[in-house]
């Protein structure tokens, strides 16, 4: 760019925008209070790297355009640079890995200042402040943040810091009012975009993500063509939201429309579903009741006849008991008699004395028992004290044996005591105390044991260091060697692994070489001649691409996080995958299309092959003709005259059916077909009554080209047609003056009504037309079935390419070359290295171990030989095994003699016991003697006295007593008998009260039985309801369906339970309830269900019933009430109660409506919105793109290297989709200019790319589905070209772009970014400002190739903040920048400025670009910054 024409742009006025003026940093970081001004909306930041440059660039900008304080968001690629961060200071990361700060708390602010000028001369600029102030401690990671956006001035108008602290939020609000304070990011972005962008969030977003890429330091350092593409793509508009709104708003309807209708359909189905289960249950309940009221009305009649059998039986159960009571009067009589014979014995003297006899020899006996077991008592106690004597005896001789050993024991105490150099402190009389023996052992024994366990513990110490010690040193020798050799090991890894990588990249190369993703089926498709798409698949693949990706991937290989080859290789050919995935996709919908045409071409053949007698179309506002209705219409009637020719033939056709006459009925009398017309119908038809009689001689009519041909079973006369030809004029001059009339040239009339038409020939009147009109017909269909058919085969091949093409590109992956050898050498080089560093380090700590193990060996020595003498033992494990053998000897004597001394005490107890029993034995024995001597005495009396008192009464003493014996005999048999007859009155009584109670339950049950059938035919009564008897038996009980069924639109209802219509039944219902069960039993088919099938109809309706209430919706609500325990259905609508036939009506109606709905709704979308309003701004957006490239391209023209490289921008087709690209070619012309077969074309794009849209997210609505479906940008692709010397222009690639200058690189980059850059700023309200952000600006490139990029940036009217070490902005392309040279002297704090400007000619200086917010002295160093000597040089 030429420095005239700088001068040019620089005396040109700036634009009426708003541009960068002023921003400063107040209290962040080492800026205390520092502003930086522009120059014409730019500024330079340089100085080396540690100046504060780049943390300055992070607070500004973008950060005060989105308010977003997190590192990532303030400094992507450094990654650190958070406000917290830069707020408090970080000095260090400490061990523990906690950061230590400068600060432990502190309050900054940053803010920009934006300036325009006011129009008119020497008008105030205005300006906008926009900042942010935070807060952060220390001790916690959060950071308070609040913004503001103000037309006040910094320093000016209002003081950040006013008494040298800075504001808090709360005083800021004060300061600036509550309005200009926000509290969020977001409302603070909000109030932004309003003030200076107007935007809008999302182009906000999309334009922060473009400034991030720009700021990126280095940023020639990386092609990435997919991101350049996105950002220059999204500075592009996309299609205005109301358009959006509009068409997502019809689209969301018709959607709840459909949803309506499938759920009108699904209740449909329910309610269908319901019926049959319905009536089954309904059914078989009916048949239940019924047969239960004829099966109680047998019942009853059986109780009736088993009353009158049990009162039968009663009574001759009654005669029984009274011959029963005779006789037992008369055994009552003979028991008196014998009773009293039995009384005199009893009385008698006689029967006393032998009583008494009989007492007294049982007395003897009795005392005989007693005395012999007296003598066996006095036996048994004399043994048993013998006994006791004797253990006695033999007691207390073992009790003197024990106690002698008890002495001994004590005496082996003593000994091993003294022998063990144990504490033995016991007197021989304590010691014979079991109880004071056993505590003072144990105390002495422990005592001595825990002077043997001091000593062993301190032995066990010192042999353990001394084994410590010994190991020690053979570790310490073997983990020296280890590491020796690991080191080697980890040498030869290193070697192998590079070699590895070396031989996987060349395997690479070959392979990509070779393109393995080209299917084998892409020759034999070229070769069939088959379309573009089936070959598409290869030419989306970009091997350059493919080959830059993997050996990415492979110099990456084994490192943390790196991708695999094949994730490699499926991330390059992603998009192509995703492209094929997008083809195979919409083939498949197209194939599903073309087969539905098929199919319906093929059924439209077959009603047309089966017609007999086709006439023509019906108009849409006439019903159905009712079949069999008398007569026939006009074209069926009649045939044409001979001498008509075709022309004529056709003519005339096409005006009688134009006019409404053609398909006009003609009914035998002339009249109204059918009399009065049935309510709702609509029809038309020829009356012959008016037909006028005498007509002048230039009219004629169609008796003259027409003859009747009444065709069979018409009821028609040819009379009655040739009236009907007569009143229908035929003129030659096409007048017709009244009523109706037709010519030869089309013409007709109707009253006032005139019109004109044509057809080629006849199509319906005459058989032979007719018939000529079917085979054309058929003709047709056959050649569009053909075609389709053609279309459905050449696209099927089209989509065998597609899948062949993803299935070679999903098979590549698996042929990639093995990095399994490479993985294992890497992994090898890394444990080798781990491992190897383990080991030396391993060898160091062995050392380190060993010298303290022999440390911990002497002390262990010295602490033993101190114990053994502390414990009056020695210290070697034979003395102490010695003394503890001495010790359990003593052990073992203590239990001995608490033993023996333990069982002396117990023998002489058991001695003194046995003493006592002999005694108690002793004195049983005296006590038995007397008893035996007692009764010996009483046995000798009673024995005397018997034999006295049987010789005094002599040999008839039991004479008496066999008297009672035979009294008492007679008596017992009169009993038993008297016994039994009472036995069988008890019997007759019972079976007489049985069958009195037989005979009352008899009357009970009829009673019963009478009350179950009265109950029965109550529930019986329900089945009398006309609605449950239609469904029942509905051959004799017909129900007229009312013609109009309440709707959700009507309002009222009636009850369920009454009848549905007037209709009464065939025949009347009998009133008595058992002839009405008998009549409706009769008529049902089946039997009553037995327990199990009722059981299960009733849980088929419950489950019917649950899916109703569940499922069925639509504005209906399912009720299931209860009549007599009977399930009875009423279904509740906003037009109240319907039954089941109703609901049937109504759903029908509203799915015809809502059919229709969608078509007309249909029709409309694509009319007036998609043709209309989508493609007429799809033309302009893709115009609009087109100019916005041609206009770029022309900016960069004149922008070439010294080489003469250039750079151009090409916005292409990304896909080789047919219809997108048939679409766009379409969107480029003007719609009302398409013929009807590009229309569907379109219609045909449309639909397929919302719906492919709408499938992937369905969750998201038609409002975002369509503004990815429609958005052209995803469309196209931007391009970079380069523009050789020779004008050539070649596509840029990363390949190239790696062989180009570090110069041209920048070029190539910057050039398209800063283009994208204007192109969203274009979008913006024309005062916008148009800021952008580079760090570390054109690093590496030339002066001249700065100049020129620097140049762009003016030529773009773009806003620039650029950081760099040599950056000094002084090129004739630009018009003016302020520099702002920055230093820091570690470890003071701050940073100094020196400021200069570049005014378009020269650099000079100029202090009014830096200083404080309240100052306007420059803060200037003399000896710093751009003129500061070299620190080297001093």
């Amino acid at each position: 760019m030429s420095e005239s024409s700088a001068d040019t742009r620089a005396s040109v006025a700036p634009t009426d925008r708003w541009r960068p003026h002023r921003a400063g940093i107040r209290n962040v970081w080492e800026y205390d209070d520092q502003v930086f001004s522009f120059a014409g909306g730019r500024l330079i930041l340089r100085g080396p790297n540690g100046s504060g440059k780049s943390n300055a660039l992070a607070l500004l900008f973008p950060f005060l355009m989105e308010g977003v304080m997190s590192a990532d968001a303030m400094d992507p690629f450094a990654g650190g640079r958070s406000m917290r961060s830069l707020l408090l200071g970080v000095l260090r990361d400490d061990e523990a890995g906690s950061r230590k700060f400068r600060h432990d708390q502190r309050l900054g602010y940053v803010w920009m200042e934006f300036e325009r000028n006011a129009s008119g001369d020497g008008a105030t600029p205005a300006h906008l402040t926009i900042g942010c102030g935070a807060r952060a401690t220390a001790a916690s990671t959060n950071t308070a943040s609040w913004f503001f956006v103000t037309e006040q001035r910094v320093g000016l108008d209002f003081d950040l810091a006013p008494d040298g602290s800075p504001l808090t939020r709360g005083r800021l609000r004060d300061e600036l009012g509550i309005g200009a304070v926000f509290d969020t990011a977001e409302t603070y972005r909000a109030a932004v975009d309003r003030a200076l962008l107007g935007m809008g969030s999302d182009r906000h977003q999309k334009l922060t993500t473009l400034i991030r890429v720009l700021r990126r330091p280095q940023l020639a350092g990386k092609l990435d063509l997919r991101l350049l593409s996105e950002v220059l793509s999204g500075g592009l508009p996309a299609l205005d939201d109301h358009v959006l709104d509009d068409v997502a708003q019809s689209l969301d309807d018709l959607e709840a429309t459909q949803r309506d209708l499938a759920d009108l359909k699904a209740t449909r189905a329910i309610v269908d579903a319901f019926v049959p289960v319905y009536v089954t249950y309904l059914t078989g309940e009916a048949l239940g009741r019924s047969t239960a009221v004829i099966d109680a009305a047998q019942v009853l009649r059986r109780a009736n006849r088993t009353v009158v059998d049990t009162v039968a039986e009663a009574a001759r159960i009654e005669g029984a008991v009274s011959e029963n009571e005779a006789g037992r009067r008369s055994m009552a009589l003979e028991r008196s008699v014998v009773d009293g014979r039995r009384t005199a014995v009893l009385e008698s003297p006689a029967y006393r004395d032998a009583s008494s006899l009989a007492e007294v020899e049982a007395s003897v006996g009795r005392a005989a028992k007693f005395e012999a077991k007296a003598a066996g008592q006095r036996d048994g106690a004399a043994q048993r004290a013998d006994a006791a004597d004797a253990a006695a005896t033999a007691a207390t001789g073992r009790a003197a044996e024990t106690l002698t050993g008890a002495e001994a024991a004590l005496t082996e105490v003593e000994d091993a005591a003294d022998a063990g150099d144990i504490a033995w402190t016991l007197t021989r009389e304590e010691a014979r105390v079991p109880d004071r023996l056993e505590p003072g052992a144990r105390v002495a024994e422990r005592s001595r044991r825990d002077d043997l366990k001091a000593v062993r513990a301190a032995l066990g110490q010192r042999n353990e260091a001394a084994r410590d010690h010994v190991r020690a040193e053979e570790a310490a020798s073997q983990a020296l060697r280890s590491a020796d050799d690991a080191d080697g090991v980890a040498a030869e890894a290193a070697i192998s692994t590079e070699q590895a990588r070396a031989a996987l990249g060349e395997s690479v190369e070959q392979w990509v070489a070779t393109a393995p993703w080209v299917p084998e089926t892409v020759a034999a498709a070229g070769e069939r001649g088959l379309s573009e798409a089936a070959l598409v698949g290869p030419r989306l693949v970009d091997t350059a691409s493919v080959g830059d990706r993997l050996a990415d991937a492979i110099d990456a290989l084994g490192e943390s996080g790196a991708p695999s080859l094949s994730a490699a290789f499926g991330e390059a050919t992603d998009p192509a995958r995703v492209e094929l995935i997008e083809r195979r996709s919409a083939s498949r919908g197209l194939i599903d299309t073309l087969k539905a045409e098929v199919v319906s071409l093929e059924t439209q053949r077959d009603e047309v092959g089966s017609e007999t007698d086709p006439g023509p179309a019906p108009p849409t506002w006439r019903t159905e003709r009712e079949p069999g209705r008398p007569g026939a219409p006009l074209w069926r009637c009649c045939d044409w005259a001979p001498g008509v020719d075709d022309h004529d033939r056709g003519q005339l056709e096409a005006a009688l059916d134009a006019a409404g006459l053609l398909d006009a009925w003609i009914a035998p009398d002339g009249q109204e077909p059918g009399g009065a017309a049935p309510a709702g119908s609509a029809d038309s038809w020829l009356a012959s009554s008016h037909a006028s009689a005498a007509e002048p001689d230039d009219r004629s009519d169609l008796t003259s080209v027409l003859v009747p041909s009444v065709p069979g079973g018409s009821g028609l006369s040819e009379a009655a047609v040739s009236r009907v030809l007569a009143v229908i004029t035929l003129t030659e001059d096409g007048v017709v003056n009244d009523g109706a009339g037709v010519t030869v040239d089309g013409r007709f009339a109707l009253g006032p009504l005139r019109g004109r038409t044509t057809k080629p020939e006849p199509e319906y009147v005459g058989a032979t037309a007719r018939a000529e009109r079917r085979r054309r017909r058929l003709a047709e269909l056959d050649a569009l079935i053909a075609a389709a058919e053609a279309a459905v085969n050449v696209e099927s091949a089209v989509l065998l390419g597609l899948e062949a093409a993803l299935a070679a590109l999903a098979a590549a992956a698996a042929t990639l070359p093995s990095a399994d050898a490479l993985l294992r050498a890497v992994d090898a080089k890394r444990r080798a290295r781990s491992q190897a560093e383990a080991r030396r380090e391993l060898a160091e700590r062995a050392a380190e171990d060993e010298a303290l193990a022999a440390e911990a060996a002497g002390a262990a020595e010295a602490n033993l030989q101190a114990t053994a003498v502390q414990h009056r033992l020695e210290g070697d494990a034979a003395s102490l095994d010695r003394v503890t053998d001495l010790v359990d000897r003593y052990a073992g004597a203590v239990r001995t003699a608490i033993a023996a001394r333990r069982s002396a005490e117990a023998d002489a107890a058991r001695a003194e016991q046995e003493r006592g029993r002999a005694a108690d034995a002793a004195q049983v024995l005296a006590d038995a003697e007397r008893d035996l001597a007692a009764a010996a005495e009483e046995h000798s009396t009673l024995a005397s006295r018997a034999a006295t008192l049987r010789e005094r009464l002599g040999e008839d003493a039991e004479a008496p007593l066999e008297a009672l014996q035979r009294a008492e005999a007679e008596l017992l048999a009169i009993d038993e008998r008297s016994d039994a007859l009472r036995e069988a009155l008890s019997e007759l009584q019972t079976a007489w009260g049985r069958a009195q109670e037989a005979a009352d339950q008899a009357r009970g049950a009829v009673a019963r039985h009478e009350a179950t059938l009265a109950a029965r035919s109550e529930r019986l009564a329900v089945l009398r309801r006309r609605d449950l008897l239609a469904l029942l038996v509905p051959n004799h009980f017909p129900v007229i369906v009312p013609a109009t069924v309440p709707s959700e639109t009507q309002q009222g209802g009636r009850d369920a339970s009454q009848p549905e219509a007037a209709a009464e039944p065939a025949e009347p219902l009998p009133v008595d309830a058992v002839a009405f069960a008998r009549w409706l039993n009769g008529r049902l088919d089946g039997t009553a269900p037995t327990s199990e099938q009722r059981e299960q109809n009733v849980a088929a309706l419950d489950r019917a019933q649950k899916r109703v209430i569940d499922e069925l919706h639509h504005g209906y609500d399912a009720a299931f009430p209860h009549d007599d325990d009977l399930v009875t259905v009423e279904i509740n609508s906003d037009g109240g109660t319907v039954s089941l036939a109703d609901l049937t009506a109504e759903l029908a109606r509203q799915d015809a409506a809502l059919q229709s709905y969608l078509t007309e709704g249909d029709r409309e979308v694509f009319e007036r919105f998609l043709l209309n309003q989508v493609s007429h701004q799809l033309r302009r957006l893709l115009t609009d793109a087109d100019e916005f490239v041609a206009g770029v391209n022309q900016a960069l023209a004149d922008v070439r290297t010294t080489s003469r490289l250039g750079v151009d921008l090409g916005w292409e087709l990304n896909t080789d989709d047919a219809g997108i690209r048939q679409a766009v070619k379409l969107l480029r012309h003007d719609t009302e200019q398409m013929g009807e077969e590009e229309r569907q074309a379109l219609r045909a794009f449309f639909e397929r790319v919302i719906r492919t849209q709408r499938a992937e997210d369905p969750t998201a609505g038609y409002r975002a589905a369509l503004e990815k479906a429609l958005d052209y940008r995803s469309w196209h692709e931007f391009r970079p070209y380069l523009r050789t010397a020779d004008n050539k222009r070649v596509k840029l690639t990363r390949t190239q772009y790696r062989q180009l200058s570090g110069g041209e690189q920048a070029m190539a980059l910057h050039q398209p970014l800063f283009a994208a850059a204007a192109a969203h700023y274009d979008r913006a309200e024309p005062d916008a400002p148009r800021m952008i952000a580079l760090d570390e600006a054109f690093a590496g490139i030339d002066e001249e190739m700065r100049g020129k990029l620097m140049g762009l940036t003016v030529a773009f009217d773009l806003d620039v903040i650029l950081t760099g070490h040599e950056l000094w902005g002084a090129y004739g392309e630009v018009p003016s920048v302020a520099v702002l040279d920055l230093l820091r002297r570690p470890p003071a704090e701050g940073v100094s400025v020196v400021s200069l400007r570049w005014d378009g000619h020269e650099l000079i200086d100029d202090g009014d670009l830096a200083g404080t917010a309240t100052e306007s002295v420059p803060q200037r160093a003399p000896h710093e910054g751009l003129f500061a000597p070299d620190p080297d040089q001093t």
